[in-house]
């Protein structure tokens, strides 16, 4: 997929959610934000957590995902900002990005999702305990939390393995 010619994610706070636009919300939101690539569409992004905008990646394949603080993972199609993937994270504390080849992961607190770049949703998994590291080891998601328990994933399926 070739990304259409645009300028980068713009994140705006606003005061509320605007009538008849997309939004992707998680708990209780009490702070909100528009989100807009310049080409005419915009997505309503609210969180309960003020004191941390929600996280954007700018993927090179053109698709813009986003996170929100308490649970929701999101894949946007950058021609028309409609959601590709909206995933609900059953626990919350942050999400970052990560890209690896062929791969985006969303890393919330105890919670990963595994996207493909084109913004296809293709599975998640939620730890026992805090998740402190995340890799890939032979075509794994090679993931480690805070009790040490390992978790090994197939990087395409989210089947674990022995």
């Amino acid at each position: 997929m070739t990304p259409p010619s645009r300028e980068k994610p713009r994140l705006e706070p606003a005061a509320a959610v605007p009538a008849g636009i997309p939004s992707l919300s998680d708990e209780l939101p009490r702070a909100h934000w528009i989100l807009s690539n310049g080409c005419g569409w915009r997505v309503a992004l609210s969180q309960n957590n003020k004191d941390v905008p929600p996280e954007i990646l700018d993927a090179p394949s053109g698709v813009i995902f986003v996170g929100l603080y308490h649970g929701a993972v999101a894949a946007l199609s950058p021609h028309d900002g409609h959601f590709i993937a909206r995933i609900a994270f059953p626990l919350g504390g942050g999400v970052s990005w990560r890209e690896l080849p062929g791969f985006v992961i969303a890393e919330g607190e105890m919670t990963v999702a595994v996207f493909r770049p084109s913004g296809e949703f293709l599975w998640q998994a939620t730890a026992a305990d805090v998740i402190e590291s995340i890799e890939l080891k032979d075509e794994a998601l090679h993931i480690v939390d805070a009790s040490g328990y390992v978790y090994d994933h197939d990087i395409t399926t989210g089947k674990m393995r022995k």
